[in-house]
């Protein structure tokens, strides 16, 4: 209710709405399976986009996270919005310096853009994994994950393309 109450004072002005994010992703959130799931995992992946935006990756992680958590109370569990939120907490652990948190969660995005078959995620998900291994240290892992990536956006010159295609050479460096 208390989340309800504040979106409804606050619709008014869009500005106030977006400085409030965070408080009302809480709320939401705070609510579960009582409140309002769908509004708790779109206001916490609001509040976790504005908190990269002020470089507060830890703060980010911890909204995407709780944002999976409440996605399965939600009737759209899976798929693309699961799939892009990991990407997003996976970008905030490698900001926020967790390596180590960040590569499996990418790994996740990447296996689920594969199976949505979604070339655009699965070439986001793969760079994601790349970036966080050591320079110069082969991962037939990463090798994988990077030419799935490079087939499934096919052979037309784009920048993803050539990204996809320099990162062995950084990884295998």
């Amino acid at each position: 209710r208390i989340a309800g109450a504040m979106e409804k004072a606050y619709s008014a002005d869009p500005g106030r709405l977006e400085r409030r994010l965070a408080e009302l992703a809480y709320h939401y959130l705070e609510a579960g399976v009582a409140g309002d799931p769908d509004k708790a995992v779109e206001y916490a992946i609001r509040a976790g986009e504005q908190a990269i935006g002020q470089l507060g990756y830890e703060e980010a992680a911890e909204l995407f996270e709780r944002a999976l958590e409440v996605l399965e109370l939600c009737e759209e569990r899976g798929g693309e919005r699961r799939c892009r939120i990991l990407l997003a907490l996976g970008d905030a652990q490698f900001k926020g310096g967790h390596l180590d948190r960040a590569r499996p969660t990418l790994e996740r995005a990447a296996d689920e853009a594969k199976a949505l078959g979604s070339a655009e995620l699965l070439a986001r998900a793969a760079l994601g994994v790349a970036s966080t291994t050591e320079v110069g240290v082969f991962d037939p892992r990463i090798a994988g994950v990077l030419e799935s990536a490079r087939e499934a956006i096919g052979p037309e010159d784009s920048t993803t393309r050539a990204l996809l295609t320099s990162s062995p050479a950084r990884v295998a460096a």
